[in-house]
């Protein structure tokens, strides 16, 4: 049972009778829940180093990360070689599991979001062989991949997210090198994809960060084929619209994002397409201003991504320049 689960307990008093042979049991208290926790923040917008993932686990970059049911899901990406292993981290007890690898194929930017007891997984391939068209639903239950429906093109550096009812996926490569601007829904009773709106700003984009918070989705960054963006948008999934939001202040590519009470968070980025950096931002919904966290001690790089497990964000992994990292870490909003 995962650690954010409660167990009830319940005292009683045996008494033994050694001469009859026979004991009874006395309920003296009410059942009471309890839930263990494993949380490692004890001060508020802290870093906290975790102990690192295991050896026999790779270091790498672009790859994708999820929280999912009490526990978190990582794999693929690259560094020197192309990687499709897949893992699972246990809250509770700190470990790592080795799940095997997905069908997927090998290489980074793939995206990635979950809907009801499933996760999907699709696209990527860089720089292996992509940009890709497969797409896998993965029941962790079972521990089986199952495949669907193609994405309508092929992509790598596509955002994906979801509202829990539908998967979003926007922007990346095609084939050929061109930059897309599109945003798809994937509908899993259909098994289908719907092509919805194109992402504003005038260009197709690669590597945005995006990230999903109670009926919007929050977009940025990327880099089109001239420049990177710093330009940040929401898309509200009811009404089918967007609205234009204070730029992140930097442009940046190749980051990623997650949503944790009213804030986004934005980490791991490339600045200016090409440096690196340890000071990340976060967007305060309510507020309609983007602020700095704390440096991140990890020091610079990118592709550090985060998301978020019982209110606290984990992540890391990441490269600076050709020095890859297999590190863990938590942010304690």
């Amino acid at each position: 049972m995962p650690c954010n689960q409660s167990r009830c307990y319940e005292v009683r008093a045996t008494v033994s009778n050694t001469s009859c042979g026979s004991t009874a049991s006395l309920l003296i208290s009410n059942r009471v829940p309890v839930t263990p926790s494993t949380n490692p923040c004890t001060t508020p917008n802290t870093w906290v180093r975790l102990p690192d993932p295991p050896a026999t686990m790779p270091v790498r970059q672009e790859h994708v990360i999820i929280a999912h049911n009490g526990f978190i899901y990582v794999g693929l990406g690259w560094t020197s070689s192309c990687l499709n292993d897949w893992w699972r981290w246990d809250p509770c007890s700190g470990t790592w599991t080795n799940l095997g690898t997905s069908p997927l194929g090998s290489g980074g930017l793939s995206f990635i979001f979950a809907i009801g007891p499933y996760i999907y997984v699709g696209g990527g391939g860089y720089p292996c062989g992509g940009p890709r068209s497969d797409f896998y639903q993965y029941d962790p239950a079972s521990n089986t991949w199952t495949r669907k429906a193609d994405l309508p093109v092929p992509l790598h550096g596509a955002a994906g997210a979801s509202d829990g009812t539908y998967g979003y996926i926007a922007c990346g490569r095609t084939t050929g090198g061109n930059y897309t601007n599109t945003l798809y829904r994937y509908d899993p009773s259909t098994n289908s994809w719907t092509t919805l709106s194109t992402v504003p700003g005038g260009v197709g984009r690669w590597t945005p960060f995006m990230a999903y918070y109670q009926g919007k989705l929050y977009i940025g960054g990327g880099q089109s084929s001239s420049d990177c963006r710093s330009d940040f948008y929401a898309y509200d999934i009811a009404t089918n619209t967007w609205t234009t939001l204070p730029n992140h202040p930097n442009t940046l590519h190749d980051t990623w994002a997650t949503a944790s009470n009213g804030k986004i968070y934005e980490t791991g980025e490339h600045l200016f397409c090409t440096g690196y950096t340890n000071q990340y931002y976060y967007y305060n919904i309510a507020s309609n201003v983007w602020s700095p966290m704390p440096l991140f001690p990890g020091g610079n790089r990118n592709n550090l991504q985060l998301v978020e497990l019982n209110g606290v964000l984990y992540g890391g992994w990441g490269q600076t320049g050709f020095t890859y990292y297999r590190d863990w870490w938590a942010f304690c909003p």
